[in-house]
């Protein structure tokens, strides 16, 4: 990632995605590397209209680390 430019210097880990669930793997990452991390929900801030309010929460939490890649390929424009 730094060899292709687009950023001089890593100051933080962003982990998503199915082994971002792994118990301990955040604190893993960021001990071993020595950088901090956090676990990333990319559902965060999306609202999810047509679900019941109480079971909204729970399904962001349980289903949003997992979704980085959906998310990421529904947001380009190139793809229909």
């Amino acid at each position: 990632f730094i060899a292709q430019r687009y950023i001089s210097v890593i100051d933080e880990i962003n982990i998503t995605g199915g082994s971002a669930m792994f118990p301990g793997i955040i604190d893993f990452l960021g001990d071993n590397l020595e950088l901090p991390s956090i676990g990333w929900n990319v559902l965060y801030d999306i609202s999810l209209q047509g679900l019941p309010a109480a079971k909204n929460r729970a399904y962001i939490e349980a289903v949003g680390p997992m979704m980085g890649v959906a998310v990421g390929l529904a947001m380009r424009p190139d793809i229909k």
